[in-house]
């Protein structure tokens, strides 16, 4: 595969896994609660790498954000199969 270095990816992952969004700024609670647009958050039951209970997360700390979780044997790539699912939240 001459299209994606691998060593790409690892950076990717790495600054995934150590950004802190809450940090220097009095925790992410803290930073959620202060969001002032409307949020929808939606989550896969089969998610293994965002697990839902990150979503749940982010909807009890954000004051107006409506929390979905769709059901789909996908995992993570859910989010790019289950787009009659997602087209409901919006309609």
């Amino acid at each position: 595969m001459n299209r994606f270095y691998a060593h790409c990816y690892w950076h990717l992952i790495r600054t995934l896994d150590t950004h802190h969004l809450g940090r220097g700024r009095g925790g992410i609670e803290k930073v959620l609660q202060q969001l002032n647009m409307k949020a929808t958050i939606i989550g896969i039951d089969s998610d293994r790498l965002i697990p839902v209970s990150q979503q749940l997360f982010l909807a009890e700390h954000m004051p107006d954000a409506t929390l979905h979780i769709l059901q789909s044997p996908y995992g993570h790539d859910g989010f790019l199969i289950e787009t009659d699912q997602i087209n409901n939240i919006f309609v």
